[in-house]
């Protein structure tokens, strides 16, 4: 059981107390309390009054559903942008994504192809290449390389 600096339960205990939402020992511990402490059996007795008050009060019957009415004014005063879409048609949304893979892969294919079949790519020549002034795998475009 939670007390304050008094020895005395809190309130909240004074109220699960009286909701009949405590362990048994720990209401027992607090009911002995309350019997001789004239401010714990005071609020006790308070809680206990407004709790009996509130089950005394007739149950309003509204006739309708309020949480729906509620849900459409919410829908209503959202602006539509904002307002959440139906099903998410995965084939519309991933064909973009689709198609940028299709793209990138034939251009990885066409460039592989470049390079393996010697086509428009700069190509090592017989002879004293290590004092080229281009690197090897470069692509030298000056006239000089393309004697």
């Amino acid at each position: 059981m939670k007390e304050n600096t008094q020895g005395c339960p809190r309130i909240d205990a004074l109220s699960a107390l009286i909701d009949e939402a405590l362990a048994a020992e720990a209401a027992a511990e607090i009911r002995t309390h309350a019997a001789t402490c004239p401010l714990c059996g005071a609020a006790l007795a308070d809680l206990h009054r407004v709790r009996t008050a509130f089950a005394r009060m007739p149950m309003p019957v509204l006739g309708r559903d309020l949480a729906a009415e509620i849900g459409r004014r919410i829908d209503a005063a959202r602006p539509a942008a904002a307002r959440p879409r139906g099903r998410v048609r995965w084939g519309w949304t991933a064909a973009p994504v689709a198609a940028g893979g299709a793209l990138a892969l034939s251009f990885g294919v066409l460039l592989g192809s470049l390079l393996v079949a010697g086509g428009s790519v700069a190509t090592p020549r017989a002879g004293l290449e290590a004092f080229a002034t281009v690197p090897p795998g470069g692509i030298c475009l000056a006239p000089a390389c393309l004697r």
